[in-house]
């Protein structure tokens, strides 16, 4: 039994009569009226789903209700089928459809014609519904999707600080929630930075100094997000890359040499033009490995990602000791690397640690 409102709008008590007592048999619910004015009342409050109108109504005829009941109903689709004993006049018949009627039945009308349109029309409005009902799921969902991509671009914004853009996105898309929290990690530090920088930032104007400093993070930081490195710490001329945390890289070893090479070729290039502009500037690399502690540390209005430990003030230490161009590593760094030639540099003494390390400088290095 079909649950859905027909309006029966006709100024002949008669057939208002029928129409009602046979679609209520047929299981539906039935509002009348007897004039236009009476039937836009009814679409405008009861919320009827379709309407079968007479075309010669007083007060308002068939055609006006129609063009009216186009802002009245509060249904998207609202069949109007119009019952008519002028329904063989083809121009009748266009101007209904053009005012937003459905159909046309003549008058004398079958019941059996009426129920199968009414059927039809109500089909159709069923449909209607379910895609209109699908399409604003579909809003709900693109709205939904827009917001989730604003937060991610805005999060994407906030770890390219201090990730690669590939580590970023690793970040962003994993399902494990803890890839921030911290934990303990073998890792692999490289510290860089410039030897002759504070004289010249005493010497030249702070645009300059700026600009060099640009060209330098520029350099060690492309090559950098190439290698998948992550970038740790920007402080005045030196900087901290690590490898193998968050994103996991096998050989970080390896990797972070053949990354401190590639830089070192970078600035050599970078050298150079600063030494056409008079800046005496040269560089050096410190690499160590091992277990660290990685994590968010900070306080309310300011947190960041960082690495802590040993290898990481190791690194620092054979990076301050470097002569120009260097890239220095401690002695049980080489076990088991390949395609490296390195040069004995001596047992150094460094800041902070009380026994003698025995260093090498990295010459060359084949990616094998």
């Amino acid at each position: 039994m079909s649950t859905a409102t027909i309006l029966v709008a006709d100024d002949e008590p008669g057939i208002v009569s029928l129409l009602k007592d046979y679609l209520t048999d047929e299981g539906y619910h039935v509002l009348t009226a007897a004039t236009g004015v009476e039937a836009l009342h009814q679409i405008s409050h009861g919320n009827p789903d379709l309407a079968l109108l007479d075309l010669d109504m007083p007060k308002m005829s068939g055609y006006e209700v129609c063009v009216t009941s186009q802002m009245s109903s509060p249904s998207k689709f609202f069949p109007i089928i119009i019952m008519s004993g002028r329904g063989d006049q083809i121009e009748e018949r266009v101007r209904g459809l053009n005012v937003g009627a459905y159909d046309f039945i003549r008058k004398p009308f079958s019941l059996d014609e009426i129920l199968a349109k009414v059927r039809s029309f109500l089909r159709m409005k069923e449909l209607y519904t379910t895609v209109d009902a699908q399409k604003m799921e579909l809003d709900r969902w693109a709205k939904e999707l827009d917001k989730r991509v604003s937060v991610q671009v805005e999060q994407m914004g906030h770890l390219v600080r201090f990730f690669s853009p590939q580590v970023a996105n690793l970040i962003l898309n994993s399902k494990d929630s803890q890839a921030l929290m911290s934990h303990r990690r073998e890792v692999t530090a490289v510290f860089s930075d410039l030897r002759g920088f504070t004289a010249l930032a005493e010497t030249v104007a702070p645009g300059v100094v700026m600009e060099v400093l640009k060209e330098y993070y520029r350099a060690v930081g492309t090559t950098a997000a190439r290698s998948l490195a992550t970038i740790g710490r920007l402080s005045g001329d030196g900087i901290l890359v690590y490898f193998n945390d968050p994103l996991p890289i096998p050989n970080h070893r390896q990797t972070a040499i053949r990354f401190a090479v590639a830089a070192r070729k970078q600035l050599k290039v970078l050298q150079g033009e600063w030494a056409a502009k008079g800046f005496e500037l040269d560089f050096g690399f410190g690499i160590a490995s091992g277990e660290v502690t990685a994590g968010v540390i900070g306080f309310d209005q300011y947190t960041d990602y960082t690495v802590i430990g040993t290898p990481i003030n190791l690194a620092a230490r054979l990076c301050a000791v470097a002569s120009g161009g260097q890239i220095l590593v401690p002695e049980q760094y080489l076990e088991g690397l390949r395609g490296i030639t390195p040069a004995f540099a001596g047992p150094l003494r460094l800041h902070g640690i009380k026994s003698l390390v025995r260093t090498y400088n990295i010459v060359a290095f084949t990616d094998l």
